[in-house]
């Protein structure tokens, strides 16, 4: 939880709300693995998929929902790797809760949970942004990430390499931020 968002697992109720704000081709252009259209067995299928991530450990995610309405606006997302040392981390907010600073308060929350709570051994933890997504470049930069390079990375929304952003933080610079 942060002053302003509950981080929780995905819930049946979210459905309805992912799938309309998964569909925006705003939104989903962004995003790394968000095929186009967005459909509700898409948002079912994320659903089991989470499910399946948190009984082997190698993903969580949470919905991120605003406390005084409880309305879900977006999500963020841990995949680690098969040593637990690595973390990749997605994340999205629905366009109509843009600007409000609600992706850089979860990444925060998300980032600090991943090292100290989940998992203590985390080393690292990267991201990658599409060139040109200037405002998800602005939320790393604020939750203490540095950009490495920018790399070719899979996009299967647009079924074809991209040009990203990779950024990291590191164990030390994440609990000292």
């Amino acid at each position: 939880m942060t002053p302003r968002l509950l981080l929780r697992p995905h819930k049946e109720t979210d459905i309805s709300a992912l799938t309309a704000a998964l569909n925006d081709f705003e939104v989903a252009r962004r995003l790394r693995n968000v095929p186009h259209p967005f459909t509700e067995t898409h948002a079912r299928e994320r659903l089991a998929a989470s499910a399946k991530g948190a009984i082997d450990g190698l993903t969580q995610t949470f919905a991120v929902v605003r406390l005084h309405d409880q309305r879900f606006i977006g999500g963020v997302g841990l995949a680690f790797d098969e040593s637990g040392l690595v973390a990749s981390l997605g994340y999205w907010i629905a366009r109509d809760e843009w600007r409000h600073g609600y992706a850089r308060e979860s990444v925060q929350r998300v980032v600090q949970y991943a090292f100290t709570e989940r998992s203590p051994s985390l080393l690292r933890m990267e991201a990658h942004v599409h060139v040109g997504n200037d405002a998800s470049r602005r939320v790393l930069a604020a939750c203490a990430f540095c950009e490495i390079t920018i790399e070719e990375i899979y996009d299967c929304g647009f079924d074809e390499e991209r040009r990203a952003h990779r950024y990291e933080i590191d164990r030390s610079r994440a609990l000292s931020s």
